[in-house]
């Protein structure tokens, strides 16, 4: 019998030379001795992703990183400018509404998400007050 790089268990697959019994294994094995992650994997882009528009970026040891070590740029930047953490809870804003433009005086920092969407929700109804809706 040949047994699980990482388990001992009956091996089913073989994995870029490794054995394993199933793909947790595989996967706890590659996450364990670190064999794709960041610049070792072959889709490294430099530290920089994009969704939804926005730019993020790599920073494995922040503490607001996603699981995957990423976070996004603006809320970065915000955190350089005021010297701190941001909580989960505050929200930043990007003035001219392009999500890409992570310049300092493009961003406004909001209390809390709800703050955030009350500005938008008020500023369309002020838009429409007076004649502009777009249409």
């Amino acid at each position: 019998m040949v047994e699980c790089n990482n388990c001992g268990k009956e091996v089913k697959y073989v994995y870029k030379g490794r054995k394993f019994c199933n793909r947790k294994c595989q996967m706890e094995y590659r996450v364990e001795h670190k064999t794709m992650i960041g610049e070792k994997n072959p889709n490294w882009k430099g530290g920089v992703r994009w969704s939804k528009g926005h730019k993020l970026i790599y920073m494995p040891h922040h503490p607001n990183a996603d699981k995957k070590g990423y976070m996004l740029e603006h809320r970065a930047v915000m955190e350089l400018h005021l010297g701190r953490y941001l909580t989960k809870k505050e929200a930043v804003h990007h003035k001219n509404e392009v999500r890409d433009d992570n310049r300092i005086e493009n961003l406004k920092l909001f209390p809390t998400g709800g703050e955030h969407s009350r500005f938008h929700f008020l500023g369309k109804k002020r838009r429409n007050r007076n004649g502009r809706n777009g249409i």
